[in-house]
């Protein structure tokens, strides 16, 4: 079964975005009185069928009850070593996590950590956000497989065409510099062919300037179904001979 869906904001999103300008001001203008190299990170609750979650980095609270198909704004923390934690919305911040992992963010660079896997066996993973600017008339596109019984993933056009091949669970892909317009998508095991599409993107704009990120959650054989999801974020961009870092994402990439 094909299935199109796309990430909205909520209203707990708004409270991110509040938490995100605390960090801003706080950690995030901290790094730059002291010369400390920073990083950005941002957090994606892709698990289907999965509840809310709070996510915690170095032992606060930063987002509260993240919605399966949210993706916060990028955080701007200190670069090195951080300790992210998963719990379920509202639990006791002392309680077990469901995932407790260390990542490591370079400086200088975007950062997204992903909830994935299945709903009784939630991961985490990091991605590299690849924001660096590029020619005029490109989009960037990569993509990320959080289905945990998914073979190597393609991404095509509907004719056929290859965008984005062999896209393995759970791995950093890389990204892919294509020229901007209206392209029509579907996701197909690797070396399948379009008719044996198990998402249909559909037709998404490519525009100038951004990062296009298709996410595919879900399950091959179990109930939730693999859905595909796409999340647009400004690339840096130059601005009065100096390098300016965008500290946001849209979901809507149509």
């Amino acid at each position: 079964m094909m299935k199109h869906r796309n990430w909205l904001l909520s209203g707990a999103l708004a409270l991110a975005a509040l938490l995100a300008v605390l960090l801003l001001l706080t950690g995030g203008l901290a790094a730059a009185q002291t010369g400390e190299p920073a990083a950005r990170l941002r957090f994606l609750h892709a698990v289907s069928g999965a509840g809310s979650v709070d996510v915690y980095l170095d032992g606060a609270r930063v987002v509260p009850a993240l919605a399966e198909g949210e993706v916060t704004p990028h955080l701007t923390v200190t670069a090195g070593e951080h300790q992210v934690a998963l719990r379920p919305a509202d639990s006791d911040p002392t309680s077990v996590a469901l995932v407790d992992v260390s990542v490591s963010l370079a400086a200088d660079l975007a950062f997204t950590v992903v909830a994935q896997g299945s709903a009784d066996a939630i991961e985490a993973a990091l991605y590299e956000d690849i924001l660096d600017e590029i020619a005029p008339g490109l989009a960037r596109m990569t993509a990320i497989n959080a289905v945990p019984d998914a073979p190597p993933l393609d991404i095509l056009t509907s004719a056929g065409g290859p965008l984005l091949q062999g896209v393995n669970y759970g791995t950093q892909f890389g990204s892919v510099n294509i020229g901007t317009g209206l392209q029509d998508l579907v996701i197909v095991p690797a070396g399948g062919a379009v008719d044996s599409a198990i998402v249909r993107i559909g037709e998404v704009a490519l525009e100038h300037g951004a990062l296009y990120t298709f996410v595919v959650s879900g399950t091959l054989d179990g109930a939730e179904a693999p859905s595909a999801r796409v999340v647009k974020t400004p690339l840096n961009v130059q601005a009065d001979g100096a390098r300016l870092r965008v500290a946001n994402a849209s979901p809507d990439a149509g």
